[in-house]
């Protein structure tokens, strides 16, 4: 299951999905967004406008994929079979005593068991940029039809842009 909470700080706001921060404050990182990949809120992306188009689109290119290689299996009565999709590589953050940044490398995967299909994205572990022997967890979430669905909506520009314009416009109305 994928998690999507973080605690805001004073130039983010929590969007409306379970805890998707955005930067709402004016400047070059206006619109950013920072999605945690697990429960703890512990390993996660930081993406601005581009990256977040390319993580939304490597999850729709690998969910065709999958639905793709999951009727194929189907029909020829495949029992067992494991293939990675494909693979990307985004900022990334995660806690190690402290908070450390680097970059994610996120695979998609396509598996069969038991005559059973499913995708998901596994997540490498992540090495610090300040530290090379400081490296994240490993993780992996499901990928189906309602994530992406969602994920599509919630991180699109219409969606990010509205939601920061309609936060700075409630905030501009109380300044001193």
């Amino acid at each position: 299951v994928l998690s999507l909470t973080m605690t805001a700080q004073e130039s983010f706001k929590e969007y409306s999905l379970g805890g998707i921060s955005v930067v709402t404050e004016p400047g070059k990182s206006q619109g950013d967004v920072y999605i945690d990949l697990n429960a703890s809120g512990e390993l996660g992306l930081s993406l601005n406008r581009n990256k977040r188009n390319e993580f939304l689109t490597f999850l729709r290119e690998s969910h065709n994929q999958i639905v793709e290689w999951s009727n194929i299996a189907t029909a020829n009565n495949v029992l067992e079979a494991k293939k990675d999709v494909t693979t990307t590589s985004l900022g990334g953050y995660f806690r190690y005593g402290g908070w450390n940044f680097g970059i994610s490398k996120l695979t998609s995967k396509f598996v069969v068991q038991e005559g059973k299909t499913r995708g998901y994205v596994y997540i490498h572990k992540m090495t610090s940029s300040s530290n090379q022997y400081i490296k994240s967890d490993s993780d992996l979430f499901y990928l189906t039809e309602e994530l992406v669905m969602e994920l599509e909506e919630y991180l699109s520009d219409e969606s990010i842009d509205g939601f920061v314009h309609s936060e700075t416009k409630s905030d501009d109305l109380f300044k001193n």
